[in-house]
């Protein structure tokens, strides 16, 4: 958990006799994300899959450079890791900021910027392929082009803008199957779990 491959930090790697087998992206923000929107939210945890998509991918990993006694196992375990039968996920934990009814005091608990509880259901609909993540995605790249050009700060706070949602729309296309797994049989913190289809670059 926590390592970085060429420079990716994946939460986490599932191995299966010492190769990839699927990795992960946990997304633990959603109820305390104070005035962000849940869909800015989850085009981060988008653009995350894609960025780190893109770096698994590059033909040299900065690791062959560190350690050459390893070339050939790295170079295994990155042909695997960007395999067909390596999926990418993102679990979304459904709440992660402590409410009202926790018992906690009211000191701790007005400490988490929270916002009103939603469900498993409707983040699983958010991520739905052709769903109301898409035309937010397509209505800011819309409004990103349409932007005057600006000031020399604004204009790089605009590139990177862009960037971020070139890799979240990359990735929505990748969307796969969706669905909702129950953590502890508690449905207050159940995880939305998004696979993804294998990222076929920009063609």
């Amino acid at each position: 958990m926590e390592k970085k491959f060429n420079g990716a930090p994946l939460d986490l790697v599932a191995l299966d006799n010492g190769m990839p087998a699927f990795w992960v992206e946990t997304k633990c923000t959603f109820r305390s994300a104070g005035d962000r929107s849940f869909c800015d939210v989850a085009i981060d945890a988008l653009a995350k899959i894609q960025d780190y998509s893109d770096r698994l991918g590059e033909t040299t990993w900065r690791e062959v450079g560190m350690w050459r006694d390893l070339t050939d196992e790295i170079h295994a375990f990155q042909r695997a890791i960007v395999a067909d039968r390596c999926p990418a996920y993102i679990v979304n934990f459904v709440t992660s900021a402590p409410g009202a009814d926790s018992g906690l005091p009211q000191f701790v608990t007005r400490k988490f910027p929270t916002q009103k509880a939603f469900s498993a259901q409707q983040l699983q609909r958010l991520y739905a392929p052709q769903g109301a993540l898409g035309d937010e995605l397509k209505l800011r790249k819309e409004k990103l082009q349409n932007m005057p050009n600006g000031q020399t700060t604004e204009a790089k706070s605009r590139r990177c803008e862009s960037l971020r949602i070139d890799k979240a729309i990359r990735a929505y296309g990748r969307l796969g199957a969706s669905c909702i797994r129950s953590v502890l049989l508690d449905p207050a913190i159940d995880a939305v779990v998004v696979k993804f289809r294998p990222d076929r670059g920009l063609e």
